[in-house]
């Protein structure tokens, strides 16, 4: 019987796998964005009467911004203006709307949930409240952000210095 060489095997498996060939490589990983997930709740998705044509627009514009960023550099510790801001669960307070949301069934019952943890990454719209004080919330999993929910007015938690 042949031996079957392990090492080789996971050489092979880590060349498939995009991440993992690109952090070799050391070349940048960028932010991907996906809207499955997106919150049903119409005062949270693009179909709230909150959501004007200027809101799409500023969304575009900060989705390109952000993407064309290095993934490092957006969930390093730098200011919450400009990158990510990550908020466990239990940074929210009882009052905070967030806590009495529920996130998609399809993502809830997905491998997804446990891999994305019970925590929220957010982002700015505008990142100095500019016209906009919206927050897009959502949950990560290696470069993959996933949409839940849009918060137009900055409702669902409160503000944090």
């Amino acid at each position: 019987m042949a031996k079957i060489d392990f090492k080789k095997k996971v050489e092979q498996y880590e060349n498939k796998v995009t991440n993992i060939v690109l952090r070799k490589a050391e070349e940048p990983i960028f932010i991907t964005f996906n809207f499955s997930f997106l919150t049903d709740n119409s005062s949270y998705n693009l179909h709230c009467d909150s959501c004007t044509h200027d809101h799409r627009h500023h969304l575009i514009e900060r989705l390109l911004n952000l993407s064309n960023k290095d993934l490092v550099s957006l969930t390093a510790k730098t200011n919450k203006n400009w990158g990510l801001e990550k908020l466990k669960k239990d940074d929210f307070g009882r009052n905070d709307k967030i806590k009495n949301l529920k996130i998609s069934s399809k993502f809830e019952s997905s491998k997804r949930s446990d891999l994305a943890g019970d925590g929220y990454w957010i982002f700015r719209l505008c990142p100095n409240n500019n016209p906009f004080e919206s927050r897009i919330i959502g949950k990560m999993i290696d470069d993959i952000f996933y949409v839940m929910f849009i918060d137009y007015n900055h409702e669902l938690y409160a503000k944090r210095k």
